[in-house]
């Protein structure tokens, strides 16, 4: 699993900068849908935890990133 540094680790190379939970994915890190794709792929790769394109579209901040892994992060 894990943890949010790295989740947040992801963000910030896909976006190319820092990032904060409270920072909106599309206005805040101008974040296309393509960008979004990307995430979830690394997100994927990191964390195990699938989600489709779809899934990240309806995320509008980091924090929401991190809720959605953490949710779906299996605790065994």
């Amino acid at each position: 699993m894990a943890d949010t540094h790295t989740v947040l680790d992801i963000i910030a190379h896909v976006a190319g900068r820092e990032v904060s939970p409270t920072d909106t994915l599309r206005d805040g890190l101008g974040l296309d849908s393509l960008a979004l794709i990307e995430l979830a792929v690394r997100v994927e790769d990191a964390t195990g935890v699938r989600s489709d394109a779809f899934a990240f579209s309806s995320l509008s901040t980091v924090g929401d990133v991190l809720a959605h892994v953490s949710e779906h992060t299996s605790t065994d």
